[in-house]
């Protein structure tokens, strides 16, 4: 029973060494191909280092940008508007795109992946973002008047705050809505020649009638903030625009830098798992040639069969002593 149980043994470890063998035989044969040994050779950008700095310098230099118009934009005549929160939100935007700059530069440098992934994230969604603002500016033009218009009734304290800052009256022209029912200058209105917000009508009749009810050289405010419109942020939105083509270089490179470090990763782990087989192998060979060298129990003799079936070479051995005659008793 114990050769056959070993035979069993013997042939179970052949069995795993051939199977260990065929599989590494296979790791080495996938590792050896040139697209999976160089993950650099499947990218499309020969030099990406010198993209990735170039984004990230880029980023940068976008964040100063618009920590500028954060800055001029808590300080200047908006704020007097709408108080300093835009500004605050434009200063917290430069402030993320400087952190993912830095975040990606020094994420691809130590080659870790969650920074990596962390960047590629960010920059997706800002360029979704990008993409979303741009779609809502170019077809909601019609929507952001009607917005405009209503939020000038909703907000008459930052209407009339407007009024002084930009020096104009009224949403379209000085009778339409003049804001707290008057214009810069202490000039009062009268409520029956000016639409009021109250009136379902949107002032554009009323700012039709030649001559207007109020006799008054302001401009409207709406062709006003059109004018301060295309004087301050045009030159921004064209700013905006070359950002666009800067995020998206950014996701591409950020998608790169992820392929790369994963296939690093890919090839670290099948050099591990190749070590780990070689290793298995050399122990289950060296075990098998220990069961190898066992020597089989000897069942002849009259001091076995004494000792029982499953008796050792020990155990036939002390029966044996036990048969040896003590001297005297002869």
């Amino acid at each position: 029973m114990s050769d056959a149980r070993n035979e069993r043994e013997l042939r179970a470890i052949e069995r795993r060494q051939r199977g260990e063998a065929k599989r590494a035989e296979r790791r080495a044969r996938y590792q050896g191909q040139t697209n999976v040994a160089s993950p650099h050779d499947r990218c499309c950008c020969c030099s990406a280092a010198v993209a990735r700095i170039c984004v990230n310098l880029v980023f940068a230099l976008f964040a100063l940008v618009i920590l500028v118009f954060g800055i001029m934009a808590a300080t200047g005549s908006v704020a007097g508007i709408f108080g300093a929160f835009p500004g605050v939100a434009i200063v917290v935007v430069s402030a993320i795109v400087f952190l993912t700059a830095a975040v990606g530069e020094y994420g691809a440098r130590v080659d870790n992946k969650c920074l990596l992934l962390l960047y590629f994230m960010v920059v997706l969604a800002g360029f979704a973002a990008f993409l979303g603002l741009g779609a809502a500016t170019l077809f909601g033009h019609g929507t952001a008047e009607a917005q405009a218009a209503k939020a000038w009734c909703a907000f008459p304290e930052s209407a009339a705050r407007g009024q002084v800052e930009f020096n104009c009256c009224g949403f379209r022209c000085p009778s339409d809505r003049p804001a707290m029912g008057g214009c810069p200058g202490g000039e009062r209105l009268n409520g029956t020649e000016a639409a009021a917000c109250s009136a379902s009508a949107d002032g554009r009749a009323t700012c039709a009638i030649q001559p207007p009810p109020l006799s008054s050289s302001l401009p409207g405010c709406q062709s006003v903030a059109v004018g301060y419109l295309n004087d301050n942020l045009v030159p921004l939105f064209a700013v905006s625009f070359a950002f666009g083509f800067v995020l998206f270089a950014g996701m591409c490179v950020s998608g790169r830098l992820l392929c790369k470090s994963t296939g690093k990763g890919m090839a670290r782990r099948r050099e591990r798992g190749l070590a780990e087989a070689a290793h298995l192998n050399t122990a289950k060979t060296s075990d098998a040639g220990w069961i190898a060298d066992v020597p089989a129990p000897d069942d002849s003799g009259a001091g076995v069969a004494a000792s029982g079936p499953r008796s050792g070479p020990a155990e036939a051995s002390a029966s044996s002593r036990l048969e040896v005659p003590v001297p005297g008793e002869v």
